[in-house]
């Protein structure tokens, strides 16, 4: 995989306020997760090598635009009743841009079936 010198540096740019926007948004979830029941595991940032990934799969001309997990982080409830807690107290803060549940069938395969919250600040 090839990474190009533009989008080295334009991530190289934008890093920064993603670290930042990563500490504000880990201690509002780890904050909200615990009101609603659950707890705050992790976040991460995209690496750039998953980014450039991403482009090539996808054609995205705008990845800093048009990639929705730049930051991405999980929050784990024990029920259903305390994740709607959650999706409700979240929209305070943020707006729920799309709810996304991956449920597969084949045996044979691994399927991450939990929801998927994709939220805008």
């Amino acid at each position: 995989m090839i990474i190009s010198s533009d989008l080295e540096s334009a991530f190289s740019y934008i890093k920064p306020s993603l670290v930042a926007l990563q500490q504000v948004v880990d201690e509002m979830l780890r904050s909200l997760a615990i009101k609603c029941g659950g707890q705050f595991e992790s976040s991460r940032i995209k690496p750039l090598e998953s980014i450039t990934a991403k482009i090539e799969k996808d054609a995205i001309k705008k990845p800093f635009k048009e990639i929705d997990d730049l930051l991405a982080a999980t929050v784990v409830f024990s029920t259903r009743k305390q994740m709607k807690v959650f999706e409700e107290q979240i929209t305070q803060f943020c707006e729920i841009v799309d709810r996304k549940t991956e449920r597969g069938t084949d045996p044979e395969k691994f399927y991450y079936d939990d929801r998927h919250l994709i939220l805008r600040l």
